[in-house]
């Protein structure tokens, strides 16, 4: 049995209980991280809390912990969760316990935190590749708060895996542009060699995973653009990949049924996938 944090105590997962006026339960009114464990090691935990303190300030939550008492509890549960060397870190706000009202702007309340430390094995050898199709994006306008009400996503997730796909890339019509995963961002390599993701804005989630690719395409002097894209481009493109902080490289071989560039995992996947990997072990 794992041990979790929740407010302000270290129990065991069967004890750890919420009261059924969270304003979580009642209205999803929440925000979240997942953070990668990799051999014991916080993988871009920096990335991740300064996230969470913008997602803070843009759902106008009170009496957060500050980001170094975040951390100090994060290494914490790692301690205490000691078998377990690769995995993941869940991290969940809600806006506090309160009676089921629609207002909160007179409310001082103090969020409920919840912690839970889970093992995990990454596809660092890209031997999983996926088969996505591309849907219309159900979600909402503010796709860059990674909050917990993510009920249109799994909804059109599921659709998705019952028709035998891996996952879904969404296209948001009112950008005229594909813009991200159900839970991961998205590159393409067109036939160029150019890597191409969707820039920074309220219709994707700025991934912390995202962020380091960048920054290593960056250092490695490959081509890179943020900007918008079409559904044509993706389907033509030479690779495409996902990124995300469990999925880490992700390879997309082939989309509704195309496949994508010759159907294998593609030379710039492997080169990008090998620098992660590189930067995991350092």
């Amino acid at each position: 049995m794992s041990i979790v944090f929740l407010n302000g105590e270290f129990v065991e997962e069967n004890e750890a209980k919420v009261s059924i006026n969270d304003a979580g339960y009642y209205y999803g009114d929440g925000v979240y991280e997942v953070v990668l464990v990799y051999d014991r090691k916080l993988i871009d935990c920096d990335l991740h809390l300064e996230r969470l303190m913008n997602c803070f300030q843009k759902v106008f939550f009170k009496n957060c912990p500050t980001k170094e008492e975040i951390l100090d509890k994060m290494q914490q549960l790692v301690k205490k969760n000691e078998d377990i060397d690769t995995g993941s870190i869940y991290l969940q706000f809600t806006r506090g316990n309160k009676p089921r009202t629609h207002s909160f702007i007179n409310d001082n309340l103090k969020p409920n935190w919840l912690m839970k430390m889970s093992s995990c094995k990454l596809n660092e050898d890209l031997s999983k590749t996926w088969h996505c199709n591309i849907v219309e994006d159900p979600r909402r306008m503010r796709c860059d708060i990674k909050m917990i009400s993510l009920l249109p996503m799994v909804l059109s997730k599921y659709e998705n895996e019952k028709a035998g796909f891996d996952d879904i890339i969404f296209y948001n019509s009112r950008v005229k542009s594909i813009t991200e995963g159900s839970c991961f961002n998205v590159f393409i390599v067109d036939q160029n060699d150019k890597i191409i993701t969707y820039p920074i804005s309220n219709e994707i989630l700025p991934g912390c995973t995202r962020a380091r690719i960048i920054s290593f395409l960056k250092e490695n002097n490959y081509e890179f653009e943020e900007r918008k894209y079409s559904k044509d481009e993706l389907l033509n493109a030479k690779e495409v990949f996902a990124t995300g902080s469990l999925k880490v490289i992700m390879p997309v071989i082939k989309v509704e049924g195309r496949e994508i560039g010759d159907g294998k995992v593609g030379k710039i996947t492997k080169e990008i996938n090998d620098i992660f990997i590189k930067y995991l072990n350092s």
